[in-house]
């Protein structure tokens, strides 16, 4: 908060919004910068409704079952997270903790922003048609069956998420819906 400033910015991962130290058991939650207590993760959610934070970041890190099963010191560090960043910050506007416009500002707009793409981020006229449609009533538990990344697990198993998306569109051309891909080649470049 002291440095903020255009020129710096601030992202927060999903994983260390929903879990504490207290739920690492194994490697499978091992990561960097590790998991730190509850007041730690209720102070980067007020970081996130007053613009601190700048944006969502994933830090995905898809590494296998075999990979994650080693020894706590063995293991890897990082954890899948791009498939279900949008459900958990969705169910996060059902539980009254965002609001949707907030969710729309750390997912879309800021990450267009700090990368400089232009024409994206926003739904005005003279910007690129890319957009998800959400059902904000869809509730459905996560589990490793939808998971699409070559690791085939989450962390967020069995979470009961209420908020999906339903619909992808880049660049005006609709390439999932309901969870199909429509398309084989977006073509062009999209960023």
């Amino acid at each position: 908060r002291a440095y903020k400033n255009p020129k710096l910015s601030c992202e927060v991962a999903p994983h260390h919004l929903f879990f504490t130290m207290e739920d690492m058991e194994d490697a499978f939650l091992k990561m960097n910068p590790p998991l730190r207590t509850i007041m730690d993760v209720e102070a980067l959610w007020r970081a996130l409704l007053d613009g601190t934070v700048s944006c969502i970041a994933t830090d995905h890190a898809p590494h296998t079952r075999q990979e994650k099963e080693q020894d706590v010191w063995e293991a890897p560090a990082g954890v899948p997270g791009v498939e279900f960043s949008l459900p958990l910050m969705l169910n996060a506007v059902d539980e009254g903790r965002l609001t949707l416009e907030r969710v729309v500002a750390l997912m879309c707009e800021g990450p267009a922003q700090i990368f400089g793409l232009k024409n994206k981020g926003s739904l005005m006229v003279g910007m690129d048609a890319d957009m998800v449609l959400v059902d904000m009533e869809m509730k459905k538990s996560v589990s490793a069956k939808q998971v699409h990344s070559k690791c085939g697990w989450t962390p967020y198993e069995y979470f009961i998420l209420k908020g999906w998306p339903v619909m992808t569109v880049v660049n005006g051309e609709v390439v999932v819906e309901k969870g199909l891909v429509k398309v084989k080649n977006v073509g062009g470049d999209i960023f």
